[in-house]
């Protein structure tokens, strides 16, 4: 399986939004802001491991070459 990251759009931009997520070569983690019953924030992590990672650098073609690349690798092997 494979993962692709979008970046932020415009509207999350103007609003100063959080990026949450951070790519690794094969995992990902997402920053889950949280409030505890006493009203301190804390940040909880989750981190989930797949074959392939893209970050939001990489155009759809790349991603769509790189699945089929690696499918058709299977399929043909």
């Amino acid at each position: 399986m494979q993962v692709c990251k979008r970046p932020l759009n415009k509207k999350e931009l103007a609003k100063n939004e959080e990026d949450i997520i951070d790519t690794l070569s094969n995992s990902v983690t997402v920053h889950e802001t949280k409030l505890k019953v006493d009203l301190t924030a804390y940040v909880e992590k989750h981190e989930f491991v797949s074959d392939a990672v893209l970050n939001e650098e990489v155009f759809n073609d790349e991603a769509l070459c790189s699945t089929w690349r690696d499918e058709g690798a299977t399929v043909f092997s």
